[in-house]
């Protein structure tokens, strides 16, 4: 069952930041990480311009694979049924990908634009000392950290600054996150 568990307000802008718990069975994390683990990773992404020579893992994920692949669908269908729980106007997804990291990978602080971003803890289990935190920055300081436990998903105002946290040596296998990204709803402005 879908519960937000907090919901953050960020900055002089109160941008919105939720953690949502309950979003997949454990037994779906366990059932998909094989093959989200299995993809095909490319050395590609990067997190700002300014940073383009520090890459790391990741796999773009087509609309028709969102469509075509029932793993990719479910976590298609609980990122509507997400914003639908909390409220948030949106229109169509604009890019979905899937993150790898490893212990000495490299993140840097970035915003994803005027976006919603959904954002899936992909790992079966995840032990607190693995770290790989989600960290969101307000005004210019980490201020909050967000564990990637399983079956957790948390939404965000992508124009919220932030970084994926990278595993701790003590973390023996990736740390994958599914992202997607949703065009804010147009308002109707009357004239």
């Amino acid at each position: 069952m879908l519960k937000e568990k907090r919901k953050i307000k960020i900055g002089r802008q109160g941008y919105g930041l939720s953690v949502v718990d309950g979003v997949l069975a454990q037994s779906t994390v366990l059932r998909d990480f094989p093959y989200f683990a299995n993809l095909p990773y490319r050395l590609s992404d990067f997190d700002r311009s300014d940073t383009a020579q520090v890459r790391h893992f990741a796999n773009q994920l087509s609309s028709d694979a969102l469509l075509e692949n029932a793993s990719l669908k479910t976590y298609f269908t609980k990122a509507v049924q997400i914003l639908d729980l909390l409220g948030i106007s949106h229109g169509r997804l604009e890019r979905a990908y899937i993150n790898l990291n490893f212990h000495g990978d490299e993140q840097f602080s970035h915003d994803d634009g005027n976006l919603w971003t959904v954002l899936f803890f992909l790992n079966p289990t995840w032990n607190e000392d693995w770290r790989g935190e989600f960290v969101a920055y307000e005004d210019g300081e980490p201020a909050h950290l967000i564990l990637p436990k399983p079956g957790r998903a948390i939404v965000f105002d992508g124009r919220i600054v932030h970084r994926g946290g990278t595993p701790s040596k003590f973390c023996t296998e990736p740390r994958l996150t599914l992202a997607m990204k949703f065009a804010k709803a147009k308002r109707n402005v009357k004239k």
